[in-house]
């Protein structure tokens, strides 16, 4: 794998998770709206409906689907960071910034990789890259 190609694994990767993230935000909106109108015009619970509600938000956000997007978000965590590692063997990103990407979410990486460099840089080792 040349570095164009291991570049665009960890982009492909940090887009996935970002939309991934989106995703998990609208679903976790969506879920307080149906909670709403099931508790209090469905069921008609009144006021204990809202520790109902309440219980049913920290079930389904910071329970259900955390762990289902944790399904999908650690194989391409790994993805990113064999990308990432291929990057370094091939000595397009330096120690500096690897320690950067240690430091930032994997959806900031390939930002982090693209400022870690020169504009000429980015042309001669990623986009042109043979190895």
């Amino acid at each position: 794998m040349n570095a164009f190609e291991a570049y665009h694994k960890v982009q492909k990767a940090a887009n996935i998770l970002a939309w991934g993230w989106m995703l998990n935000n609208l679903l976790g909106l969506i879920s307080i709206i149906v909670l709403i109108y099931v508790i209090w015009w469905v069921f008609h619970l009144g006021i204990i409906g809202v520790l109902v509600l309440l219980f049913g938000i920290w079930l389904i956000n910071l329970v259900i689907l955390p762990s289902i997007f944790a399904v999908v978000n650690k194989p391409l965590a790994e993805m990113a960071k064999s990308g990432a590692v291929r990057l370094g063997v091939l000595g397009v990103i330096d120690d500096k910034t690897v320690q950067k990407l240690a430091n930032e979410k994997v959806e900031y990486w390939p930002r982090v990789i693209a400022l870690s460099m020169t504009e000429d840089d980015f042309q001669r080792r990623i986009l042109n890259s043979e190895n």
